[in-house]
């Protein structure tokens, strides 16, 4: 099942605050002693991302980098929307200037409620590439099942679950609606690895946002607050 739904990038800018104003406002390229200022140049980069639900690990909602939103420039911001295979009712995370099919992007990262993880160009508003589960039934995950297939509340399998980054920024991390975590290449959006985390998908909701700590992923269960478990080794 597919369907056509756009995303507006002003209000997803609101969300994941002001770092991602640095897609439209971009600071001049500076050139000379190359290795030492790419190396700067990376490190900034890394400190204007959003890698995770809230920001961070603590799910502070902040970025205390300087905005680059003034009252200057604020009016030359433009909306910009893109067209995706379903909604994401989840957060967006962001990494700026990262490899993807073999030119740097400023990338925001979602999964769709299907479970499709998409990645989309911050300043073009074009869809870099798409992740599908596969083998996974679409259609029949958006069917009401009254009854019938140790489904008895009639749910719809979705996901709300938020990706994460890993901390090399070459990988991503999404939990899709059939019960599974996928590493997902940031260059191509090719599974490195899959592995499953509920034996019950069609009845345990995927919602909590990922987390990655001490080069481990992890989500956290709705069973209590304070219950997260490891996935496995990235």
């Amino acid at each position: 099942m597919k369907q056509s739904v756009r995303i507006c990038f002003i209000t997803a800018a609101v969300i994941v605050s002001t770092a991602i104003a640095v897609s439209q406002q971009r600071a001049p390229a500076q050139g000379g002693r190359g290795a030492a200022r790419g190396g700067q140049a990376a490190a900034s980069a890394a400190n204007m991302d959003w890698p995770t639900f809230g920001g961070d690990n603590t799910r502070t909602n902040a970025n205390m980098a300087p905005t680059r939103i003034t009252a200057a420039n604020v009016g030359s911001m433009v909306r910009k929307q893109a067209t995706i295979s379903a909604p994401i009712d989840a957060g967006l995370i962001y990494l700026r200037g990262v490899q993807v099919n073999g030119a740097s992007h400023d990338v925001f990262f979602g999964t769709t409620n299907l479970g499709r993880t998409v990645a989309i160009d911050a300043n073009e508003a074009t869809v870099l590439w798409e992740f599908a589960p596969p083998a996974f039934d679409e259609a029949a995950a958006m069917s009401t099942q009254r009854g019938g297939d140790n489904n008895p509340f009639g749910a719809r399998q979705i996901t709300n679950s938020t990706p994460v980054a890993d901390a090399n920024r070459q990988f991503i991390y999404a939990a899709s609606s059939d019960g599974k975590v996928t590493k997902i290449s940031i260059a191509d959006g090719k599974a490195v690895w899959s592995t499953t985390v509920t034996k019950l998908p069609k009845i345990e909701k995927m919602d909590s946002p990922l987390s990655f700590v001490n080069g481990r992923c992890s989500r956290q269960r709705r069973v209590t607050s304070a219950m997260r478990e490891p996935i496995r080794d990235t």
